[in-house]
């Protein structure tokens, strides 16, 4: 009778392969911030698992670490998101308020160049807004808002007075007022 021989089965390292390949999966999606903790979650928890099932600790140690060090690059990716974006999408919306202002500069500018006299006097009906990205309105009295800018008639930017300078103020972000406007030589 033959008798067949067995070869010993190497122990099951399900357990450590899956750990070592959700941390490897996590390292390369951690711009996506949701499945970079998410695989990286998983591959610390089949990482754990296979230690305490005393399958290979090189694969479950480098599992974790990997899945750790996915987890880390996304909350890292995630925050520096989180702190910039607002600042950029700040910095933006005032650089299409200060673009909307220089438009209203530009167009009191060419209204007195197309009056002959050099006396034209403007007002807020005179400005069309057509376009505009931030300012939605121009007043002639008040305070500028964020979305209102003031069309100030015979005063330039730095407050000096004369009959044909105009001064276009609009509030910042930061409560700061921008001012641009056309002053007569």
């Amino acid at each position: 009778m033959v008798k067949k021989q067995s070869k010993k089965q190497p122990a099951n390292q399900d357990r450590a392969t899956v750990s070592l390949i959700f941390g490897v999966v996590s390292m390369f999606s951690f711009l996506f911030w949701f499945f970079g903790i998410l695989f990286g979650v998983l591959a610390i928890g089949f990482g754990v698992g296979a230690i305490r099932a005393k399958q290979d600790m090189g694969r479950s140690v480098a599992g974790i670490v990997t899945g750790a060090s996915g987890v880390l690059m996304a909350l890292a990716i995630t925050l520096l998101f989180a702190v910039v974006t607002p600042k950029d999408t700040e910095s933006q919306t005032d650089k299409n308020r200060t673009d909307d202002a220089n438009n209203i500069a530009l167009q009191i500018s060419n209204i007195i160049a197309n009056h002959r006299s050099g006396n034209a006097i403007i007002t807020p009906k005179d400005i069309s807004l057509g376009g505009f990205k931030v300012i939605k309105a121009v007043a002639s009295t008040g305070k500028p808002t964020k979305t209102q800018a003031l069309l100030e008639a015979g005063e330039n930017c730095d407050g000096i007075k004369k009959p044909n300078d105009y001064a276009v103020k609009v509030l910042m972000d930061n409560s700061s007022e921008y001012c641009t406007g056309y002053v007569q030589n």
